[in-house]
Protein backbone atom coordinates (compact mmCIF):
# COMPACT_ATOMS: atom_id res chain seq x y z
CA UNK A 1 0.00 0.00 0.00
CA UNK A 2 1.28 3.61 -1.17
CA UNK A 3 2.36 5.76 1.97
CA UNK A 4 0.01 9.07 3.03
CA UNK A 5 1.94 11.50 0.92
CA UNK A 6 2.46 9.26 -2.33
CA UNK A 7 -1.86 8.69 -2.17
CA UNK A 8 -2.11 12.38 -1.40
CA UNK A 9 -0.14 13.14 -4.81
CA UNK A 10 -1.96 10.75 -6.38
CA UNK A 11 -5.53 12.28 -5.60
CA UNK A 12 -4.45 15.82 -6.59
CA UNK A 13 -3.59 14.73 -10.23
CA UNK A 14 -7.05 12.78 -10.79
CA UNK A 15 -8.83 16.08 -9.69
CA UNK A 16 -10.19 17.34 -13.14
CA UNK A 17 -10.11 20.62 -10.96
CA UNK A 18 -6.49 20.72 -10.58
CA UNK A 19 -4.97 18.21 -13.34
CA UNK A 20 -5.59 18.12 -17.22
CA UNK A 21 -4.64 15.44 -19.45
CA UNK A 22 -1.21 15.94 -21.85
CA UNK A 23 0.68 13.45 -24.40
CA UNK A 24 4.31 13.12 -23.40
CA UNK A 25 6.77 12.36 -25.64
CA UNK A 26 10.38 11.55 -25.16
CA UNK A 27 12.96 12.44 -27.34
CA UNK A 28 13.37 8.66 -28.51
CA UNK A 29 10.28 6.81 -27.84
CA UNK A 30 6.23 6.51 -28.05
CA UNK A 31 4.04 9.25 -26.83
CA UNK A 32 2.63 8.60 -23.67
CA UNK A 33 -0.80 10.00 -22.36
CA UNK A 34 -0.54 11.72 -18.82
CA UNK A 35 -1.80 13.66 -16.18
CA UNK A 36 -0.77 17.27 -15.93
CA UNK A 37 -0.82 19.75 -13.41
CA UNK A 38 0.31 22.90 -14.04
CA UNK A 39 2.69 24.89 -11.85
CA UNK A 40 3.15 28.59 -11.22
CA UNK A 41 5.24 30.85 -13.27
CA UNK A 42 8.09 31.78 -11.99
CA UNK A 43 10.67 34.14 -13.98
CA UNK A 44 13.42 33.70 -15.44
CA UNK A 45 16.01 35.08 -17.23
CA UNK A 46 17.05 34.68 -20.75
CA UNK A 47 19.77 36.27 -21.19
CA UNK A 48 22.07 39.13 -20.30
CA UNK A 49 23.59 41.53 -22.56
CA UNK A 50 24.53 44.95 -22.70
CA UNK A 51 21.26 46.54 -22.17
CA UNK A 52 20.86 44.66 -18.83
CA UNK A 53 18.99 41.46 -18.30
CA UNK A 54 15.88 39.98 -20.13
CA UNK A 55 12.88 37.75 -18.53
CA UNK A 56 9.98 35.68 -19.09
CA UNK A 57 8.12 33.92 -16.88
CA UNK A 58 8.63 30.23 -17.50
CA UNK A 59 5.59 27.57 -17.66
CA UNK A 60 6.49 24.54 -15.53
CA UNK A 61 4.40 21.74 -15.39
CA UNK A 62 4.25 18.30 -13.11
CA UNK A 63 3.59 14.79 -14.33
CA UNK A 64 3.74 11.62 -12.25
CA UNK A 65 6.90 9.61 -12.31
CA UNK A 66 4.45 6.69 -12.16
CA UNK A 67 3.61 7.57 -15.51
CA UNK A 68 6.99 8.77 -17.07
CA UNK A 69 9.28 6.82 -15.04
CA UNK A 70 12.42 7.65 -16.90
CA UNK A 71 14.09 10.71 -15.95
CA UNK A 72 12.63 13.53 -19.10
CA UNK A 73 15.55 15.03 -20.88
CA UNK A 74 15.89 18.20 -22.94
CA UNK A 75 14.39 17.45 -25.91
CA UNK A 76 11.26 15.79 -24.80
CA UNK A 77 7.96 17.26 -25.35
CA UNK A 78 4.87 18.05 -23.46
CA UNK A 79 1.53 18.63 -25.58
CA UNK A 80 -1.18 20.17 -23.60
CA UNK A 81 -4.15 21.70 -24.40
CA UNK A 82 -2.81 21.70 -27.99
CA UNK A 83 0.11 23.63 -27.24
CA UNK A 84 3.26 22.15 -27.71
CA UNK A 85 6.02 22.43 -25.14
CA UNK A 86 9.76 21.25 -24.85
CA UNK A 87 11.49 19.99 -21.96
CA UNK A 88 14.47 21.85 -21.12
CA UNK A 89 15.19 20.54 -17.42
CA UNK A 90 13.68 18.24 -15.54
CA UNK A 91 13.96 17.28 -11.57
CA UNK A 92 12.31 15.05 -9.16
CA UNK A 93 10.02 16.40 -6.28
CA UNK A 94 7.56 15.71 -3.86
CA UNK A 95 9.70 12.36 -2.48
CA UNK A 96 9.92 11.13 -6.00
CA UNK A 97 6.68 11.03 -6.77
CA UNK A 98 6.42 13.75 -9.36
CA UNK A 99 8.85 15.05 -12.41
CA UNK A 100 8.61 19.65 -12.17
CA UNK A 101 9.40 19.75 -15.95
CA UNK A 102 10.98 23.44 -17.03
CA UNK A 103 9.34 23.89 -20.54
CA UNK A 104 9.53 26.48 -23.21
CA UNK A 105 6.86 26.50 -26.53
CA UNK A 106 8.52 24.70 -29.39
Amino acid sequence: MADAFSAATAALFKDPNLATTGTYTPRDGAPVTVKVLRAAPRPVTLEVGRGGASSDLARPFEVLTSEVPDRPYRGATLEVDGTLYEVENAEARARGTVWFLDVRKA
